[in-house]
Parts: C-alpha cells; sequence; structure tokens
C-alpha cells in the first residue's frame, strides 16, 4: 500500500507532485520523482515535537521571506538566508 500525507491546504499543484512521485515509486522507475527530496529519509538528527513543528514553522516563514525580497529585487537578509537554506527541498 503506498500513500502520501502531508498536504496542508495548499492546493492541487502540491498534489499533483505527490501523484507523480508515488506513481514513480509504485512503478519502481529510477527518475526525477523517485530521487526526489521527499522520498528520501531526513539528513540528521531531527528535534521531537513541539519544536519539529515550530522549527518547521520558522523555516517555512524564512523561505515565504525569501522569496517575497527576491520577487521584489532586494537581497533576502543573512538570517533569512541561512534558515531558508534548512528547507530540504532545496538539498541537491
Amino acid at each position: 500500500m503506498w500513500f502520501g500525507t502531508g498536504y496542508s491546504g495548499d492546493g492541487v499543484g502540491p498534489s499533483r507532485m505527490g501523484g507523480r512521485i508515488l506513481a514513480s515509486l509504485v512503478l519502481g522507475e529510477d527518475d526525477e520523482w523517485s530521487n526526489c527530496a521527499f522520498t528520501q529519509p531526513p539528513r540528521g538528527w531531527l528535534p521531537p515535537e513541539p519544536f519539529r513543528f515550530l522549527g518547521g514553522q520558522v523555516v517555512k516563514h524564512a523561505m515565504i521571506s525569501k522569496e517575497r525580497a527576491e520577487n521584489d529585487g532586494r537581497t533576502p537578509g543573512s538570517v533569512v538566508g541561512a534558515l531558508s537554506r534548512l528547507d530540504p527541498t532545496t538539498w541537491v
């Protein structure tokens, strides 16, 4: 049985991407979807709840702030830049 979790009301885009990832995993494909950051185990140690949730919120808001600054033609601050690099979806 395969399933996707973690959707938080962001719309159709994440569920479409999740569907592609699940399809690739079910079919045993070795492609960009089956090898994306969402299918890899977390790097390093993760703190227990509620600290993990709070940390996730801080990183999420840093990513939003970084993207807004870049869209406005500004350079994000060093703290925002450092926090946004903690987002595992940006790891290559």
